[in-house]
């Protein structure tokens, strides 16, 4: 009887002690969860500024001071060819109620803002005296707009957004400038239309024309031709590190400023660096059997480019004598000089003539800016050599 009472106080201490247990690990269960509800609702934001252990009584509070902290950091820029405009931020006027009544526990939610007209139609006005009506004409403003908008309301500290991005593509085809080269055999003035209507000249990398054509079988002179043009309209525009050969006697169709010998053997070929992020293109024309229209077209410029070229330095040729006993008297052409003890003959060869060294610089003007000139290429023509044949005849000799 006393043992079955033991084992009976036994099963006893055993149940009453699985039941603490399972009570113990309910109420852990139940913390935790409460812990980790508790912890999903401390998730609360708004952009960067944190809502979840504020009471409704601080979150105005709060959210006012994170709003005016962003607006003091932010920077937001609109970026075309180098120049950047701030964006004015106080045309995005915050909505507190709005905001707050938006509210979703747990989330990540937007700040929500209204576009003040007045505001933004002062700073669009601003952006005009920078870009130019020409450019503002075809600036989708709405598009613009909403973009900032969206960066706006996630409460985006630094964002800087492309113009280009925002303007009608119908800008692409602005003639920045033109040429036209005359003098050009017909044939070549065929094959040339024939074969290349325009060359694109890709942002942010140099350009090589043999390169660019290397898929078009044209000739030497052909090509000549194109860099020449090229090479004409591309003076007063942001290209640079400009490099190439040229003709040290004209052809018929080049001029000085207009002169780029290309031979695809030796490598000679026109190249230059775009460092725009938009792409330009040549434009290739033919204006009658003989001559052909180039033009530079692409987005327009804020920057003002403008170039000359004037001879830098004149190279003076020599004069070379060679002794030759056939000339006398008798010579056609011979120059003939006495002097008390002989006669001298002279017979010009060659006629002598300087060279010369040409630059052509280019002067940037930017948007309230000092203007800054540069040598963009030099032109060596070397001087030819004046050649004599002179025989001396001493007197009664």
């Amino acid at each position: 009887m006393r043992i079955q009472l033991g084992m009976f106080k036994k099963n006893l201490y055993w149940i009453i002690s699985v039941i603490l247990f399972g009570l113990v690990t309910i109420f852990s269960a139940v913390m935790l969860i409460t812990l980790e509800v508790s912890a999903e609702a401390d998730e609360t934001s708004i952009g960067f500024i944190f809502l979840g252990n504020r009471s409704e009584d601080e979150k105005e509070t709060v959210i006012l001071q994170g709003i005016q902290t962003w607006k003091d950091q932010a920077q937001y820029t609109l970026r075309y060819q180098g120049y950047q405009v701030p964006i004015d931020l106080d045309i995005f006027v915050f909505n507190i109620e709005e905001t707050i009544n938006g509210l979703v526990v747990n989330q990540n939610n937007p700040a929500i803002f209204t576009i003040l007209e007045s505001q933004s139609l002062v700073w669009i006005d601003s952006l005009t005296s920078v870009v130019g009506a020409t450019i503002i004409n075809e600036f989708d403003q709405a598009m613009f707009f909403d973009d900032v908008m969206d960066d706006v309301m996630t409460l985006s500290r630094i964002k800087t957004y492309e113009l280009n991005d925002y303007l009608s593509t119908d800008l692409m085809d602005t003639i920045i400038s033109s040429s036209t080269m005359d003098d050009i055999i017909t044939d070549d003035v065929d094959v040339i239309i024939e074969n290349v209507s325009e060359i694109i000249i890709p942002k942010q990398s140099r350009f090589s024309l043999l390169d660019a054509l290397s898929e078009i079988s044209l000739t030497n002179e052909q090509l000549s031709i194109l860099a020449s043009g090229i090479l004409s309209v591309i003076q007063e525009t942001h290209l640079t590190s400009l490099q190439f050969n040229i003709y040290q006697y004209l052809p018929i169709w080049a001029t000085q400023g207009q002169n780029v010998r290309i031979m695809q053997v030796n490598g000679y070929d026109l190249t230059f660096y775009n460092g725009s992020n938009m792409d330009y293109r040549i434009r290739i024309d033919q204006v009658t059997n003989t001559s052909i229209r180039f033009e530079f077209v692409g987005y327009p410029y804020i920057t003002v480019y403008e170039s000359t070229s004037s001879l830098f330095e004149v190279i003076n040729y020599q004069t070379i004598i060679y002794d030759d006993e056939t000339i006398d008297q008798l010579t056609p052409g011979v120059i003939i000089t006495e002097t008390d003890t002989e006669f001298i003959y002279e017979l010009i060869v060659q006629a002598g003539s300087n060279g010369s060294i040409y630059e052509t610089i280019r002067t940037m003007t930017p948007h309230q800016g000092d203007a800054v000139s540069m040598v963009i290429f030099y032109e060596h023509y070397l001087p030819v050599d004046e050649i004599i044949h002179r025989h001396i005849v001493e007197k009664g000799g």
